[in-house]
C-alpha cells in the first residue's frame, strides 16, 4: 500500500514538473514573438519620425528667399522645428503657437514645409510666418522623406542634432525651454 502511494505521488511530481517545462517552453516562445514584433514596429516608426540623437540636415532645404541651403547656411546653435504639412488642420494650430509666442522665444523657431512652393508660401502668409518657412526639395531621397511624412512634428536640434522631441510647441517650450 505504502509503494502504491509513493508510486503515485512521483507519477505526480513528474506529470507536474512536465508540465511546469511545457509551459516554461510556451511562454519563451510568446516572448520571442512579442519582442519581435516590438522591435519591428520600433523600425516601423523610427523610420518615420525624427528621434532624440539623429541628425538633422538643413542643407537641400528651400529657404524663404527660394535658394536651396547648403550645409554651411544652417542655422547655428538650438532651433525649435516644427514639420508641417501647409495643407493639415493641426499644423495650423502648432504653427499659430509658433506665431504667437516667437517674439518671447529665445529658442528660434524654423518652420519645415512638406507642401510645393505654393502651398507653402501660401502657409507661410496666411500664418503670418513669412520668412521663417523653409521646404523639403522634391529631391529628396525616399528614406530621408519618410522622416517628414508625419506632420506636425515638433523637436528641439542642437547644432544639427535632434535633442528633444515633443508632442506641442507648448510642451517643448514648457518642458525643454531655453538652456
Amino acid at each position: 500500500m505504502k509503494n502504491i502511494s509513493l508510486r503515485i505521488v512521483e507519477s505526480a511530481v513528474v506529470v507536474a514538473f512536465g508540465a511546469l517545462l511545457w509551459s516554461n517552453f510556451n511562454l519563451r516562445r510568446d516572448n520571442t514573438a512579442l519582442r519581435r514584433a516590438i522591435e519591428q514596429t520600433r523600425m516601423r516608426t523610427s523610420s518615420t519620425i525624427f528621434h532624440p540623437g539623429e541628425r538633422f540636415e538643413y542643407g537641400g532645404l528651400i529657404a524663404p528667399n527660394g535658394l536651396v541651403m547648403t550645409p554651411a547656411q544652417a542655422p547655428r546653435g538650438r532651433q525649435l522645428v516644427l514639420v508641417v504639412d501647409p495643407t493639415c488642420g493641426s499644423c495650423d494650430e502648432a504653427a499659430s503657437e509658433i506665431r504667437d509666442r516667437r517674439r518671447s522665444m529665445i529658442v528660434p523657431p524654423v518652420v519645415v514645409s512638406t507642401g510645393n512652393a505654393v502651398d507653402t508660401a501660401a502657409f507661410a502668409k496666411r500664418l503670418n510666418l513669412v520668412g521663417l518657412v523653409f521646404r523639403t526639395p522634391d529631391t529628396l531621397a525616399p528614406q530621408v522623406r519618410t522622416k517628414f511624412a508625419k506632420t506636425p512634428q515638433v523637436f528641439f536640434v542642437t547644432r544639427g542634432t535632434v535633442t528633444a522631441v515633443c508632442a506641442s510647441v507648448e510642451e517643448c517650450l514648457a518642458r525643454h525651454g531655453p538652456k
